[in-house]
């Protein structure tokens, strides 16, 4: 395109750039700030987990503690039968002992002795005690089975005391000579462990998970009661803590199917993980309202690019058009003022001169002419056929002899000489020289003189 010149052509290219640089560094912004904001939440995350993490840690360490009392005392017991073991277990000053315990962890509904058939000795929760019988607990039949296993967190069960969602805490309770006596459990109240969940500070769409490391979910807040209890053998958490204790990572949640950013942190050398999660819309919820204030700010950065640019091409093209112009109306003078010289020079000539174009028609025709023939400066004008021109001769008396014939007489001897002079007398009395040479564009002048 013609009208592309140098500094149009600069001012598209300067335009472009800057809108390139504008879009880059917008991009650039908001991937930085992306990034930031995805570390700031990892690292968040990883805190509440690791603090619910540790806060576990300290509350199943002292059950186990607790729990490695209860076995040393029974281990102090003489009785080598297992019915006069019983009846001492089974009386009220250890039932003090225990309740005595239990007081003492407010997130334990209850501390139980089990003997090596499931049936309950002695409950810190109530006197006497009542007949219960453990031998179907999952707990139970695990210690009991497996020699080499010494202790076990069950999966959540109502409590048959009072019907409360509790983890069971199981220890096994061995002889001298490694022989199975039974148990000792803690019943660890789930309320108490999802209320203390509740107390961190979370987002709308965030989750405190603790599972164990057979995916089985223990507790959850918020609470989804239908998912309590249920194995997720493929779950996120676990893949996370695989070969390490700690580890932060998104993937797709197992119980809503969302991708979630996962903090996932194992509680001390307990076979349970804590799981601190939050949805990737929520991460990025703050980003996202950033990322449309930025490109909104990009957009009109580029917009106003553009219309300046526009702004200066328009005023630079109405300036080139306004030189331009210029200088064709400066042209048109000095050709006015030359054509005007030139006609007041052809007008003072003693000759009367006339010429025509390659169509035999008038282009200039001096006033002396005129005078000279007598003519009507109405009739010669621009545009007058030389044939026209000889008739009005004619009409006018400067001319006797035929306008047709003459006009193709002159052609002829024009054509074969390219000039010719001749004396004519006037219809007058008058004698006149006339004097004709062809030009190259086809026409020719023709000069009159006395």
């Amino acid at each position: 395109m013609t009208w592309i010149t140098g500094p149009v052509r600069l001012t598209i290219v300067c335009a472009v750039l800057l809108s390139a640089v504008v879009i880059f560094s917008s991009a650039h912004l908001l991937v930085n700030l992306r990034n930031l904001t995805i570390i700031e939440n990892e690292r968040n995350l990883s805190n509440t987990a690791l603090i619910v993490a540790k806060q576990l840690e300290q509350s199943f360490g002292a059950v186990e503690a607790v729990q490695n009392d209860i076995i040393s005392e029974v281990g102090a017991l003489k009785e080598a039968d297992q019915k006069a073991r019983d009846l001492q277990l089974s009386a009220y000053t250890f039932h003090m002992k225990l309740r005595d315990k239990a007081a003492g962890m407010p997130y334990v509904g209850s501390l139980v002795i089990i003997n090596e058939y499931g049936q309950v000795v002695n409950f810190s929760r109530q006197w006497p005690v009542p007949d219960i019988n453990a031998s179907d607990r999952s707990f139970f039949r695990a210690l009991q089975s497996d020699p080499n296993l010494k202790s076990f967190i069950g999966e959540p069960i109502k409590n048959r005391a009072n019907g409360s969602w509790v983890i069971q805490v199981a220890r096994k309770i061995v002889g001298p000579n490694g022989e199975f006596h039974g148990l000792t459990t803690a019943a660890v109240e789930l309320q108490y462990l999802q209320n203390s969940f509740k107390k961190v500070s979370l987002e709308p769409d965030g989750g405190i998970a603790l599972i164990r490391t057979d995916g089985t979910l223990l507790a959850r807040a918020p609470v989804i009661e239908s998912e309590i209890g249920r194995r997720y053998p493929n779950i996120f958490a676990l893949e996370l803590v695989a070969k390490t204790d700690r580890a932060v990572g998104v993937g797709a949640n197992t119980y809503d199917g969302q991708f979630r950013m996962t903090a996932a942190h194992r509680v001390g050398d307990f076979p349970i993980v804590i799981a601190a999660t939050k949805t990737m819309s929520d991460v990025l919820a703050g980003w996202r309202h950033t990322q449309k204030q930025i490109a909104l700010e990009a957009a009109l950065t580029v917009a106003a690019i553009v219309a300046f640019s526009f702004m200066f091409i328009r005023l630079f093209r109405n300036h080139q058009s306004l030189l331009k112009a210029r200088a064709e109306h400066e042209t048109a003078d000095k050709l006015r003022k030359q054509s005007q010289e030139f006609e007041v020079a052809l007008n003072n000539m003693s000759q009367g001169v006339v010429m025509l174009n390659a169509e035999a028609q008038v282009v200039i025709c001096n006033e002396r002419y005129i005078q000279m023939y007598g003519l009507s400066a109405d009739v010669v004008k621009p545009g007058l056929s030389f044939l026209d021109l000889m008739r009005h001769r004619k009409a006018s008396g400067s001319f006797r002899d035929d306008p047709d014939a003459y006009c193709r007489k002159l052609w002829t001897e024009i054509l074969e000489q390219n000039s010719t002079s001749r004396l004519v007398e006037t219809a007058d009395g008058r004698t006149i020289q006339i004097a004709t040479r062809s030009k190259s564009d086809g026409g020719w002048l023709s000069m009159t003189c006395h």
